[in-house]
């Protein structure tokens, strides 16, 4: 899963990120051959920003 450039965080559009790789969700689960990653699309230029009141990402229904 790609990230665009910017900054993650509660107080801006882009909002926290949440996965999930239930049914219906936004993500497919992983495989030993195929685990979940999560990466910038420019090195570095991703920033995952949380306030200390939320997690800056959640993870739901994935292996």
């Amino acid at each position: 899963m790609f990230l665009l450039d910017g900054k993650y965080q509660p107080a801006t559009g882009t909002g926290l990120l949440n996965i999930n790789c239930g049914r219906g969700g936004n993500a497919p689960k992983g495989t030993a051959h195929a685990p979940i990653t999560l990466e910038a699309w420019h090195e570095r230029q991703a920033f995952l920003e949380g306030d200390g009141t939320a997690e800056p990402f959640k993870m739901t229904n994935c292996t």
